[in-house]
């Protein structure tokens, strides 16, 4: 994440994305996309479940959540 200019300092933001979502998405094959708005934008981590454990795929900033949440909400913040 650090190679990435947009995202360098803000692992911990990603985390935090994951641990409390606004919405998780369905993701293009067995992978899920969690999406936590900051500020006018939108965080998306891209990541697996496994059984005992998990890991972070990619992470991004858009502006376009629309596209995102066409995929499929499985799950909203209330």
């Amino acid at each position: 994440m650090e190679n990435h200019d947009k995202l360098a300092g803000l692992s911990d933001e990603v985390l935090l994305t994951i641990e409390d979502p606004d919405f998780i998405v369905k993701g293009w094959t067995d992978e899920i996309l969690a999406v936590r708005k900051i500020n006018d934008k939108y965080l998306v981590a891209v990541y697996k479940e496994l059984e005992n454990d998990g890991f972070i795929i990619t992470a991004f900033i858009t502006k376009k959540v629309d596209k995102i949440l066409r995929r499929g909400v499985i799950w909203r913040k209330k």
